[in-house]
């Protein structure tokens, strides 16, 4: 009988531990109902996108970004710290409470500035959707860009130049998780991660001239290294 009070106390522990992270998922018991499916779609599947995406397997919940209260089943107390909606002009502040030095980037550069005052401007799900923050597609950043700028015959054009960086960045990633987990503690690596943090600062500050020579010179690097580590 003495055996019992350590295992039923180190029970009693997990379940205290527990209790928290169980809390924290009260904003996805309602989100994840049927009942929700039916009466609000377009918010149910935001909470779907979300249940499979890099800020829910990286630990972020719902209040990181839209506030609020997770550990009530009141939907009135959940909802009394909500934050405003997060629409276009809000999105690059949002993001940039994570992201600090892409958005201090994005923010510092000429487009920013130059298209301040227009709600449908470039931001960050543009180019890497709400939740799914992976490959950045090509063909949904040039249809973003043509709204603007639509002189496509030009190869020096905006969006040719930056459907070209764009594809040589996705071929960077690759490379670069295949680099790193062949060498992940050689001295190319630290070089390659150095570049590819120039490359990202210059692409979000929209400096599509510095992207490409910095994008070309990485992919160099890249496939030289995988070369090697094969």
């Amino acid at each position: 009988m003495m055996r019992s009070f350590p295992i039923c106390s180190a029970v009693l522990i997990l379940i205290l531990l527990a209790a928290p992270l169980a809390l924290a998922d009260n904003c996805q018991d309602c989100h994840r109902s049927s009942v929700f499916k039916v009466k609000h779609k377009v918010l149910y599947d935001y909470h779907v996108g979300y249940e499979t995406s890099v800020h829910a397997l990286a630990g972020l919940s719902c209040v990181d970004c839209h506030g609020g209260d997770p550990e009530t089943m009141d939907e009135d107390l959940a909802h009394a710290e909500v934050r405003e909606r997060v629409m276009d002009p809000q999105i690059p502040a949002t993001c940039g409470h994570c992201h600090t030095s892409q958005y201090e980037a994005f923010l510092g550069s000429d487009h920013n500035e130059a298209t301040a005052d227009d709600r449908d401007a470039l931001n960050c799900v543009d180019c890497h959707g709400s939740m799914e923050m992976d490959v950045t597609f090509v063909g949904k950043v040039h249809r973003k860009c043509m709204k603007c700028h639509d002189d496509s015959d030009d190869p020096a054009s905006v969006d040719m130049r930056t459907d070209a960086v764009l594809s040589q960045i996705n071929a960077i990633v690759g490379y670069r998780s295949l680099v790193k987990s062949a060498a992940p503690d050689s001295a190319v690596v630290a070089k390659i991660d150095q570049i590819f943090d120039r490359l990202v600062s210059q692409w979000h500050a929209l400096e599509l001239d510095a992207a490409t020579a910095t994008s070309q010179e990485l992919l160099a690097i890249l496939r030289k290294a995988r070369a090697e580590t094969r």
